[in-house]
């Protein structure tokens, strides 16, 4: 009797056999017919094979003879980082070099980043360029990109008699208390050195905030429109408490007679009170 082999071809694997107490997958065959079996696949899978480098070539990609210019927005990117450093700066307490130094190495960070895309692609066969990313080095920059400045109004102030001057101002206050006294005399302007050499700039400023710029950052704030909205929502379901006590002056019945003025919430008045 012939002796017999494992046979571990596609279908005699899905067998076992024992050999010596030990269990492997395979059939016990002769080996005329594990031959048989091996031919067999073979000349089924030749086709295949034969079939596989005309449709493997053919799915291939091939990259584009011209470079690529890819471009992108990056105003999000620098809006987001200098937000990130303001708030650092102003609610975490990080100092202004501290803050400079994060400015610097998230730029590092951000074009390391870039380049490595680029060297990646390049290696498959891209030829791209991606556009450069600048950030702010300094702080105060960055609270430009990210913070309203609010609109500052400066006019020229007496120091001694804090009397006001539009331009031109004159080298000293002219103020008299009276048409018959004496002016005041003071020297409005004093020197000043700077990077460009010494100059004459004002001894003092009244600064005020325009009224319409305050405005528009009132209005800005979400728990402000929310407290509009709620106040009105309260003076439109209380009804005048005439001959009540009156808590606030939106109790009043005259308060409640001004529907005209007060039809919506953003309809507003406001009031100067000095002590």
């Amino acid at each position: 009797m012939a002796p017999r082999v494992i046979c571990t071809c596609y279908h005699c694997i899905k067998s076992s056999v024992t050999i010596n107490g030990t269990v492997q997958p395979g059939r016990l065959v002769h080996a005329t017919t594990r031959r048989n079996h091996e031919k067999h696949i073979q000349h089924s899978a030749s086709p295949r094979l034969r079939q596989t480098p005309s449709s493997s070539a053919s799915k291939q990609y091939k990259p584009p003879d011209t470079p690529t210019d890819i471009t992108f927005s990056t105003v999000q990117i620098v809006q987001m980082v200098c937000i990130l450093i303001a708030w650092l700066h102003l609610q975490a307490g990080v100092s202004r070099s501290v803050a400079n130094t994060i400015l610097k190495a998230v730029q590092l960070i951000i074009s390391m980043a870039l380049h490595l895309i680029e060297t990646a692609l390049s290696s498959a066969g891209f030829t791209i360029s991606l556009v450069g990313l600048t950030i702010p080095q300094d702080v105060r920059t960055a609270f430009v990109h990210c913070i309203h400045e609010p609109d500052i109004i400066r006019i020229v102030c007496c120091p001694v008699c804090f009397s006001l001057y539009s331009r031109p101002v004159p080298l000293k206050c002219q103020w008299k208390e009276s048409p018959r006294s004496r002016p005041c005399n003071t020297d409005l302007w004093k020197h000043e050195n700077t990077s460009k050499g010494p100059k004459e700039v004002p001894k003092r400023f009244y600064s005020t905030q325009s009224f319409d710029s305050w405005l528009e950052f009132f209005l800005a704030r979400k728990v402000i429109v929310n407290a509009l909205d709620e106040t009105f929502r309260q003076r439109g379901n209380r009804p005048a408490a005439f001959g009540g006590d009156m808590h606030d002056v939106q109790d009043s019945p005259a308060w409640q007679d001004l529907t005209g003025i007060f039809s919506n919430p953003y309809h507003l008045v406001f009031g100067i009170y000095v002590d």
